[in-house]
């Protein structure tokens, strides 16, 4: 999992388009209403995401 605050932070050195994950299965989810920690400022949406994540990479 890749967590990023939104899509106007520069912070990152290398762009996220750019980004070499070997993963089977890539996914931007942005978290808007969020400044640098979606998991206390967006709880409810952000444990959401994980669970339907984690659920569609279940073998």
């Amino acid at each position: 999992m890749f967590i990023r605050r939104n899509q106007e932070a520069h912070y990152l050195s290398m762009p996220l388009t750019q980004t070499k994950l070997s993963a089977p299965k890539k996914e931007i989810v942005w978290f808007e209403n969020s400044a640098h920690i979606p998991f206390f400022e967006e709880l409810e949406r952000f444990v959401n995401e994980v669970k339907r994540i984690a659920t569609e990479n279940q073998n």
